[in-house]
C-alpha cells in the first residue's frame, strides 16, 4: 500500500508540474485514454483515473513514465528558450574573414581616388591663394587711390610696389621686411611679367600667368582682364 500511495503521489506531482509548465489546458491532455487496456484502480479529482500497473509490479507505470517524459521535454524547452544559442551570440570565423576581405578590397579601390581628390583640392587651394594676392593688390590701388604694381622677382615670390613698378614695396600680412611674398610651395609661376592696377582697379594690360604643380606637373592658368578681374578656369 505504501508503494502504491507513493506512486500515486509521484503521478499527481508530475501532472501538476506539467500543467504549470504548459498551462491550464494541459490537464485535458494528461487524461489517459478511456479505451481498452486501461484499468482505473483509484479515482482522483485532478487526473480522473490512476492507471493500474502492468502485472502488479512496483515502480512507475507506463502512464507515469509518459508524463515524466513530457515534463522533462517541456522543462528542456523552457530552459532552451530562456538562453540564446551559441550561433546567435556572434559571427563565425568565416564571416569575419569574408568581411575583412571585402573591407580590404574596398579600401584598395578607394585609396587612389582619395589621393587624387586630395591633390586636386590642395592644388586648387594654392591657386586660390595666388589669386587672392592679385585681388589684394587691386584693392590696395583702389583704397590708396594710387597705382599698384605686382612684380615677380622669381617664379616663387611676389612683390607689391606702390606708385609704380619702381615704387616702394608694400609690407603687411604675409610679407617679410623687404615686402617679399612667398608663393605656395610645390608651385612655380610664369612668365615673370609685371601687372599694374590703377586707382579704379583696372589693369594696365591683360595678363595671364601659368602655375605649374611641381609634383603632378598639372598646369593652371590665372587670367587678369583689362577690368582688373582675376579669374581661373
Amino acid at each position: 500500500m505504501g508503494s502504491s500511495a507513493a506512486a500515486d503521489a509521484r503521478s499527481e506531482n508530475a501532472e501538476r508540474l506539467f500543467a504549470s509548465l504548459l498551462g491550464g489546458r494541459a490537464r485535458a491532455r494528461l487524461q489517459p485514454p478511456a479505451g481498452a487496456g486501461v484499468q482505473c484502480v483509484r479515482r482522483t479529482v485532478k487526473s480522473g483515473c490512476a492507471p493500474k500497473r502492468a502485472g502488479g509490479k512496483r515502480g512507475a507505470t507506463v502512464w507515469e513514465r509518459g508524463v515524466m517524459s513530457m515534463v522533462w521535454a517541456a522543462h528542456h524547452e523552457v530552459r532552451k528558450a530562456g538562453r540564446p544559442s551559441v550561433r546567435e551570440a556572434g559571427f563565425s570565423l568565416t564571416e569575419l574573414i569574408v568581411f575583412i576581405a571585402v573591407v580590404g578590397v574596398l579600401f584598395v579601390m578607394t585609396v587612389p581616388f582619395f589621393i587624387s581628390y586630395y591633390q586636386a583640392a590642395a592644388a586648387r587651394a594654392d591657386v586660390q591663394q595666388v589669386m587672392t594676392l592679385f585681388h589684394q593688390a587691386r584693392e590696395l590701388a583702389i583704397r590708396q587711390n594710387n597705382t599698384v604694381c605686382v612684380t615677380l622677382p622669381n617664379n616663387g615670390q611676389m612683390v607689391i610696389l606702390q606708385g609704380s613698378c619702381a615704387g616702394v614695396a608694400w609690407t603687411g600680412a604675409g610679407t617679410d621686411v623687404a615686402g617679399n611674398i612667398n608663393l605656395p610651395q610645390g608651385f612655380t609661376i610664369g612668365p615673370l611679367n609685371n601687372v599694374t592696377f590703377n586707382y579704379l582697379g583696372a589693369a594696365g594690360a591683360a595678363t595671364s600667368y601659368t602655375m605649374t604643380n611641381s609634383t603632378t606637373g598639372a598646369l593652371t592658368t590665372i587670367s587678369i582682364a583689362l577690368t582688373g578681374r582675376v579669374t581661373s578656369p
